[in-house]
């Protein structure tokens, strides 16, 4: 019973720390881009897109970072 009590606060604790890094990204001006070990863009924020005259981040997605 404790282990489940205890996976449970560790998924919680996990939750809000996923949702807290989402509002970070989302909301800081700083491009941020992520990329995989091909160099392919697999997360970019708004800020991102703004800088390279782009709508929407997610037509990034899957393209290459140079």
């Amino acid at each position: 019973m404790r282990d489940i009590t205890k996976r449970r606060q560790a998924e919680e604790k996990l939750k809000r720390s996923e949702e807290m890094l989402k509002s970070v990204f989302a909301s800081t001006p700083d491009s941020i881009t992520v990329t995989d070990l091909d160099g392919r863009i697999t997360l970019a924020n708004q800020a991102t897109a703004d800088i390279r005259d782009i709508s929407s981040a997610d037509q990034l997605i899957g393209k290459s970072f140079l």
